[in-house]
Parts: structure tokens; C-alpha cells; sequence
């Protein structure tokens, strides 16, 4: 997603030949993947999608936990150095 981010920012004027392939191929992988999300979302039924929904709702807090103690540790480790 990122690279497809990049490539339409990108000035299309200046871009090459090897530059459009590579669009192309990232692309049709990104769509290939979503449509195999997709599939197997449906395929694992609904309880089954919701179980994973709630499990990495329950994994936010522990995700916002970790950030917020992160840029902590990078200060104290910038404090010693200096």
C-alpha cells in the first residue's frame, strides 16, 4: 500500500518504463491479497472473524501502552549518551 502511495505521488511525467511495471506489480499483488482476506474472512465464518475482531480490540491498550513507553526509554537512553 505504501509503494501504491508513493507511485501516484510520484510526478508522472518522469516516470520510467520500469517505474509503471513496478506500479503494476504491486498492485495486482495488494488486490490479490485483499480479495485473499476477504475469502477467508468469509470462509472462517462469522463467530470465528468476530472472536479475531475482539482480539485485537483487546490488543489496543497494550499496543498504546508500549508507544507511550517507548519514547520514555528513547529520552532516558538520549540523557546518558549526552
Amino acid at each position: 500500500m505504501a509503494e501504491l502511495l508513493l507511485a501516484f505521488r510520484h510526478d508522472g511525467a518522469t516516470r520510467t518504463a520500469e517505474d509503471r511495471r513496478r506500479l503494476w506489480i504491486a498492485a495486482a499483488i495488494g488486490i490479490f491479497a485483499f480479495a485473499f482476506a476477504v475469502i477467508s474472512i468469509i470462509g472462517a465464518g462469522p463467530e470465528t472473524a468476530l472472536r479475531g475482531f475482539i482480539g485485537l480490540l483487546i490488543g489496543l491498550p497494550v499496543y498504546v501502552w508500549l508507544q507511550r513507553k517507548q519514547p520514555a526509554a528513547q529520552s532516558a537512553s538520549d540523557a546518558k549518551s549526552d
